[in-house]
This record gives structure tokens, sequence and C-alpha cells, in this order.
């Protein structure tokens, strides 16, 4: 499916591949399982040339930012279910991620470079998804938290979810001094993060900690694609006639 194939003859006892397809049939959009007595076919009917990849991108920042304010929300008022409700947005993150690699795939003809700065970026967004979900699921299985460490934690996490929606805009709008902006600050940031590290519930709060770690290094490549995006393309402009004609003289 990422790889581009419009048509997978998938091969074994039938019952099984239904059964694995199921599984993963929601996180391929587009795609659809025919039988016969050949075989097994996976048809994918999505057309690449009518997808928008900066679309996808921002409905997957959409959902970021959701889950970012599930969690949020969960440290304010203990409600478990704003948990359960940020796991099931990582399956949402998961299908746009899958259709941007494959729209990514198809059209990387017109510019590989490109589509390298590109996967890095969707991919990275799919890593944060990933990240907040296994955070979801930390606090799922503590008990308690310290009052203290609650108001430090909340607020580390908003300086991350601000962090890290730069990163991403930085990208949708092309602004490589955004971009720049994020990767000077990751330094105080990250040395803000290393303040938890003094509180007394640093040891619960670990897995936490390193999840918003890895996110922070996630928004810097984001950040850093997005730069290298720029650069490329001021390499590519043409030279004016005018510039020309003063370099030779």
């Amino acid at each position: 499916y990422i790889e581009g194939f419009d048509d997978i003859a998938v091969r074994g006892p039938k019952e099984s591949i239904r059964r694995a397809y199921q599984v993963i049939e929601s996180k391929l959009p587009g795609s659809l399982i025919l039988e016969s007595e050949d075989g097994v076919m996976v048809k994918v009917a999505t057309s690449e040339t009518n997808i928008n990849l900066k679309m996808v991108v921002s409905s997957t920042s959409t959902i970021l930012n959701a889950m970012f304010d599930k969690i949020s929300s969960y440290l304010e008022t203990n409600d478990a279910s704003l948990l359960d409700e940020t796991l099931a947005m990582d399956d949402q993150v998961d299908k746009l991620y899958f259709l941007a690699l494959r729209t990514i795939k198809k059209l990387s003809f017109r510019d590989p470079k490109e589509a390298i700065d590109d996967t890095i970026i969707v991919k990275n967004m799919e890593h944060v998804a990933d990240a907040l979900d296994r955070m979801a699921r930390t606090f799922k299985g503590i008990q308690k938290i310290d009052p203290g460490c609650v108001k430090e934690l909340s607020s580390r996490l908003r300086d991350v979810w601000s962090y890290t929606l730069r990163a991403i805009n930085s990208y949708q709008s092309g602004s490589k001094e955004q971009a720049l902006k994020v990767i000077v600050s990751r330094e105080e940031l990250l040395n803000r993060m290393f303040s938890l590290i003094k509180k007394p519930c640093s040891e619960e709060m670990a897995g936490v900690m390193h999840e918003l770690q890895l996110i922070i290094a996630l928004s810097v490549d984001i950040a850093e694609a997005t730069f290298s995006n720029y650069v490329r393309s001021v390499t590519k402009r043409p030279v004016s006639k005018e510039s020309s004609e003063d370099v030779v003289g």
C-alpha cells in the first residue's frame, strides 16, 4: 500500500487473509478486498492526484492538537475517559500517515528531494502521536499523581504542545524564520523539562518525561526538514539576467 501499488495479490488461506485484512482495513484508506477462485486481491481505489498532501498534514496536525488537549484536560480533571479518547485518535493518525506515505511515494518523481523532506515530516508527526499514545497509557497505569507534580507536569506539557505545533506550522506556512526559532529554542525548553527531575515524583513520571523529550526531538526534526526545504527552493531559483550581468561586470 505504502509503496504505491494499486493491486496487491495475497497468497494464503482465504479465511486467514480475511481476518488479517479486517485488522488493518481502517488504516488503509481507499482499499478493498476482492476474492475469486484464483485467490485474493487487495485493490486500492484511491487516486493520489486527488489527494492534497498539505490537507493530510493539516488534518494530522488537528488530531495531534486534540490529543495534547485531551491529555492536558486529563491532568486538570483526572477524567480517565479522556485518555481512552486519546488512544482512539492515534488510530486516526495512523490512517492519515499511511495515506500520506502512499501519496508521497506515487508523486516522488516530481521532486525526489522534496519527497524525502515530506516523508520526514509525516513520519515525525506519526511518531509524536505514538509518543502521546504511550503517555496516555502511562497515565492510565498511575494510581495517583502528587498535586504539585501535576501542576509542573501540566505546564511542561503545554510548553511541548505549543513547541510541536509551531514546528508543524513552520512546515505548513513554509516559514524559515519560524523553523529556525523552533531549532534554536530547543535547549531552553529542555532545560525547563529537566527542572522536573528535582520534583519528588520524578521517578513515577520518568516515562512521561521521556516521551516529552522525544516529542521535542521530533519537533526539531520537522523544523530542520522545513528549513532544508527552504534552502533547496532558494538554490533552485534561476539567476536573473540583471544578476548575471552584475557578476560579469
